[in-house]
């Protein structure tokens, strides 16, 4: 079972690492209507906005539980990418800004509680499977990186937005 556990965890680390976007993440919201300066505006609302919720968001993890906590983690980000996609404006990407926060927030702490919760107190294997983790996330924005370089070549910055 934990083994199964464990696949279920890195595949969510390696899809959440898959952000094709990513080298061009200004110019795609340049072309969606957002100006330079509302770009770092947002970058800006995003960090605050994880800073005030963490907190709380801790306190309904722990009312929740951890698994229900990440699954609301993905459902919101899957939110963002949705509002990212058909969003046009500061307004949209805003909004997508205040989800992708409580979303970061939900994740923040829970993943690592969550691994810790199926290590049985083996520290060992919490460092082994945490580091795990951690490579399927950098291993899928390598891969998204360079699938990026690929796809730009044939659909350009507006067709990477709904990749």
């Amino acid at each position: 079972m934990k083994a199964k556990q464990f696949l279920w965890i890195d595949l969510a680390g390696f899809c959440n690492g898959m952000v094709l976007y990513a080298p061009v993440a200004i110019l795609v919201r340049l072309n969606k209507g957002v100006s330079l300066s509302w770009f770092f505006y947002l970058q800006a609302i995003l960090s605050f906005l994880i800073f005030l919720l963490e907190i709380p968001s801790g306190i309904l993890t722990d009312k929740i539980g951890y698994k229900k906590s990440l699954i609301l983690n993905q459902i919101l980000l899957c939110l963002c990418k949705l509002i990212f996609l058909i969003g046009f404006g500061v307004t949209f990407f805003l909004l997508e800004t205040i989800i992708e926060a409580i979303a970061a927030t939900f994740s923040s702490g829970t993943i690592d509680a969550y691994i810790h919760s199926f290590c049985d107190s083996d520290n060992d294997l919490y460092t082994q499977e945490k580091a795990k983790f951690i490579a399927f996330g950098s291993t899928g924005f390598i891969v998204s990186t360079i699938l990026f370089s690929l796809l730009y070549k044939q659909i350009k910055i507006n067709g990477l937005i709904f990749v």
